[in-house]
């Protein structure tokens, strides 16, 4: 598994957070995440890699942003844990200094 990888689909995630955000509000934004992340939290523990990509890509399509390439890796990848939880945890997290609580 490339750590690299591990790290830019983090990203993703933190980046989706921002701009649910800023189309949303951050209430709004806090409240569809949580929903978001329950769903792909429970197609991860059932290694269910068609339910997890049908809501990244719903997630994706609400804000109507594209889809990032790294996530095709995710069909065929053995670590598809690792990739999504790491996504989920960009989804959920806060970056050093992010003003928004």
């Amino acid at each position: 598994m490339d750590i690299n990888k591990i790290n830019v689909v983090y990203w993703e995630g933190s980046k989706l957070r921002k701009e649910y955000e800023s189309s949303l509000g951050p209430e709004r934004a806090s409240k569809k995440i949580e929903v978001i992340t329950y769903k792909l939290l429970e197609s991860i523990r059932r290694k269910d890699i068609d339910a997890f990509c049908q809501n990244l890509i719903r997630a994706f399509l609400e804000v109507e942003k594209p889809i990032p390439d790294v996530f095709k890796d995710v069909l065929t990848d053995k670590a598809f844990n690792r990739i999504a939880y790491a996504f989920v945890m960009g989804l959920n997290g806060r970056i050093k200094g992010d003003t928004q609580s």
